[in-house]
């Protein structure tokens, strides 16, 4: 007999989070936990992805924002960007902001000089943000860490000059991956790896790639990367093509991030604009590469 804590064939005890769905409690899922925002929530219902929308007011609109989601605090944090000066210029800016709900300006003591479309990552072994690159009229070759309150240069040489690189951190082999980019030659497609302080080059990816996307798949163990319409993974230094980015992928030309803290990573995703982050169950976009008003857009996308 069921309902009574003790289901029929004595192989569950009727409770959410016991890994079987229990039709008597009128359970949709029951992945093992009673965490929400993991496709199933903590009361063993399914949970249906969603956008929402966050207003990012600022006194420049800007493009070509680096951004990442420090995972150790629980917050994005976004670096430099673009956008319109007087006499049809570009203004690049140096300013630094967190996101936990609500914007936050950041003001540390030093920082990178102004710029855009840097490469940026979370290092979570060591709890830092990395930065790597971009431009500001000049193309920038220097390596930065943020650790929640400061930025620190860091005495790392090694890949020249570019912008809009692909970066991901891979815990498996402990280092921070970069892919590709482009400079006043044109896309590149070399990748290197910081690795115990130090960036050391890679074999070079399949194909030139200026806005590639790069992030690291759990389940696989490997870094997944979108070019274009390519789908690639990373296995230390052997590059596999996979051919054609999946049917499910969400159509763009900028980032893929796997979403998913607790099951299984489902295909890749990418999405609209420039500056992408992972968000733990969900995951992030900062929407401002077209819009030149004040109020570029925080997307997240989460289960509720």
């Amino acid at each position: 007999m069921s309902g009574d804590g003790c289901s029929a064939d004595c192989l569950s005890n009727e409770a959410c989070g016991n890994g079987v769905v229990d039709a008597i409690r009128s359970e949709s899922c029951d992945d093992g936990n009673v965490l929400s925002h993991d496709g199933c929530s903590s009361r063993c219902a399914v949970e249906t992805p969603r956008w929402t929308t966050t207003l990012f007011t600022s006194r420049l609109a800007r493009y070509g924002v680096a951004i990442a989601f420090d995972a150790r605090r629980g917050r994005l944090v976004t670096f430099g960007g673009s956008g319109p000066a007087p006499q049809n210029g570009t203004r690049y800016v140096q300013e630094a902001f967190e996101w936990a709900g609500a914007w936050t300006e950041l003001h540390p003591r030093s920082s990178p000089s102004a710029r855009a479309q840097s490469g940026l990552a979370y290092d979570e072994t060591r709890g830092v943000i990395v930065l790597f690159g971009g431009q500001n009229g000049s193309y920038l070759a220097d390596t930065w860490l943020w650790n929640g309150s400061e930025w620190t240069a860091a005495d790392a040489q090694g890949p020249p000059a570019r912008y809009a690189p692909a970066m991901t951190y891979d815990p498996i082999n402990d280092r921070t991956v970069m892919f590709g980019g482009s400079d006043k030659g044109g896309p590149r497609r070399d990748t290197w790896q910081l690795q115990a302080g130090q960036w050391t080059q890679l074999p070079d990816g399949p194909q030139d790639a200026q806005y590639a996307s790069m992030t690291f798949d759990g389940t696989t163990g490997r870094i997944a990367v979108a070019v274009d319409d390519g789908y690639y993974e990373l296995d230390g230094g052997v590059w596999t093509n996979l051919g054609a980015l999946p049917a499910a992928m969400i159509q763009g030309p900028h980032w893929i991030v796997y979403e998913g803290a607790t099951q299984a990573a489902p295909a890749p995703r990418r999405a609209e604009r420039w500056g992408a982050a992972h968000l733990g169950a969900g995951r992030a976009e900062l929407d401002g590469s077209d819009a030149l008003d004040a109020a570029c857009r925080i997307r997240h996308w989460r289960d509720h």
